[in-house]
């Protein structure tokens, strides 16, 4: 799809919300949660089958946050020099207009997920704190 210069203009405003909502949530995160998000997908798979999939990914860790979608691999943050297969999704009006749009529409159910995931890490910790013979 292509977007306007507004469209991208609130794409990046939200998908900015987005990342500091995000950033807000890394310090409870204990394990990498990953979260599939979009369209489903075909791509080619081992030996030329057919693979379905949702068309984007995101990984959250503790300290870092970023994206993918087949090869390429979506930054949230500025990178010098040049990295084939990265996408600066503020900077990229295709690939990173696409990733942002699928994000902010997917938004509510990749919260719920990620939301879900770190309530699983916290309740294992908690366990280990509570532990009683």
């Amino acid at each position: 799809m292509v977007f306007t210069d507004e469209e991208l203009a609130t794409l990046r405003e939200n998908t900015k919300q987005i990342e500091g909502y995000l950033r807000n949530m890394m310090p409870r995160i204990r394990e990498s949660i990953h979260i599939e998000f979009g369209d489903i997908v075909t791509r080619r798979g081992a030996y030329g089958s057919r693979v379905y999939e949702k068309e984007f990914d995101m990984w959250i860790s503790k300290n870092d946050i970023f994206g993918g979608s087949g090869g390429l691999r979506y930054s949230f943050e500025s990178v010098e020099g040049y990295h084939g297969g990265l996408v600066e999704i503020y900077k990229d009006r295709c690939f990173g207009g696409k990733y942002m749009a699928a994000l902010c529409n997917n938004w509510r159910s990749v919260k719920y997920e990620i939301s879900q995931e770190i309530g699983k890490q916290e309740a294992k910790v908690a366990n280990i704190h509570s532990f009683v013979l």
